[in-house]
């Protein structure tokens, strides 16, 4: 279904606050996952609308582990500046699910 505004939503994991936003673009889905010290670091995922059908992108339990995924991989969120982008996020948040998250 599309969400016709980008509507900030917020998010607790280990303590810390996280904000973030789920852009429906023309092709593509942009999960932007925020520090909330800092708004110019961010995770990007990006999920293409034909692969999103049985994604739940707005579930907390996959937001939690996709910013768990980002700091796994090198990504601070206490620091400014520091940008993670990852393309085709489809196959991640799949091996995810067969996790059960």
């Amino acid at each position: 279904m599309k969400v016709f505004r980008k509507q900030v939503r917020k998010i607790t994991t280990n303590g810390v606050l996280y904000l973030y936003v789920v852009d429906e673009q023309d092709y593509n889905i942009v999960l932007r996952i925020y520090s909330n010290q800092f708004k110019s670091t961010f995770a990007e995922y990006f999920i293409r609308w034909g692969d999103s059908w049985d994604i739940g992108v707005y579930e907390p339990k996959l937001i939690a582990r996709l910013i768990e995924y980002a700091e796994s991989i090198g990504w601070e969120s206490n620091t400014r500046n520091n940008k993670i982008k990852i393309e085709n996020a489809s196959i991640l948040i799949r091996e995810m699910l067969k996790e059960n998250l």
